[in-house]
């Protein structure tokens, strides 16, 4: 299941803020198990 304003979110907090870039990774990565998973 993905979700189209996953990415929406992640695009706006990585432009808001470099910093908010790798945060946001970090972050989808523990709530997408699937990146890791796979």
């Amino acid at each position: 299941g993905f979700s189209p304003g996953l990415l929406d979110k992640r695009v706006e907090i990585a432009s808001a803020s470099e910093d908010g870039r790798e945060g946001t990774a970090a972050r989808l990565e523990k709530r997408t198990p699937v990146f890791k998973g796979r």
